[in-house]
C-alpha cells in the first residue's frame, strides 16, 4: 500500500496510525517504552493533516511530549534509505522549537518575556 493510499483513508478512531503503519508496536510488549524507543513518542497519530507536492509528502500532526525522532530515523534507513525526512516541531509548553533534517536534530529555547530574546 502506497503512502498516499494509506493517509487518504486513515480515520481519527484507526487503532493503527502514520506510526503503526510503518512500524508496528508488537502485541507482547509493553507499549510505553516501545512506543518511546521505536517512535520517540508514546502515541501513534491517528490524527493528521496531509498533501502531496509532487515528490514531497507534507504532513501535520500532533505528538505527546516530544517529536518523533526515533520514527524519523527509521524512516530514512528503511527501504534503502529512500526517505528523506525535513521535520520543524515547537513546544509550547516547554517554550522551543526544534528541527529535524538529514539525520540530525536541533532544538532552540525561546522566551517571549525576556526582552533581550527578541534581539537575537
Amino acid at each position: 500500500e502506497s503512502l498516499e493510499t494509506f493517509l487518504k483513508g486513515l480515520q481519527p478512531d484507526d487503532e493503527i496510525g502514520l506510526f503503526g503503519h510503518f512500524l508496528p508496536r508488537p502485541a507482547s510488549v509493553d507499549w510505553f517504552l516501545w512506543s518511546n524507543q521505536h517512535w520517540g513518542t508514546k502515541w501513534d497519530v491517528p490524527q493528521l493533516k496531509w498533501e502531496r507536492n509532487n515528490l514531497s509528502f507534507h504532513l501535520k500532526f500532533e505528538t505527546a511530549w516530544a517529536p518523533p525522532v526515533a520514527f524519523y530515523e527509521f524512516l530514512e534507513s528503511a527501504d534503502g534509505g529512500d526517505w528523506m525526512i525535513d521535520a520543524i516541531f515547537h513546544s509550547s509548553a516547554e517554550k522551543w522549537v526544534g528541527r529535524y533534517a538529514c539525520g540530525s536534530q536541533k532544538t532552540w529555547k525561546y522566551n517571549f518575556e525576556d526582552p533581550t530574546w527578541r534581539d537575537r
